[in-house]
């Protein structure tokens, strides 16, 4: 009997995670702003890397 009263808390928990999950909500991850700064820093280095290479 207690090997079902494992089961059931397993249950129970995973199913109160779910649901708390979705009441909260939660944040999402800023990957515009990343990809963003990383592409403005993509985009200069080739031409310093050109500026460089000309003098």
């Amino acid at each position: 009997m207690s090997i079902v009263w494992v089961f059931a808390v397993m249950a129970l928990a995973v199913m109160l995670s779910f649901i708390l999950t979705l009441l909260l909500g939660f944040e999402d991850i800023p990957v515009e702003e990343a990809t963003a700064e990383a592409r403005k820093h993509q985009s200069v280095q080739p031409t310093v890397a050109k500026e460089v290479s000309l003098n």
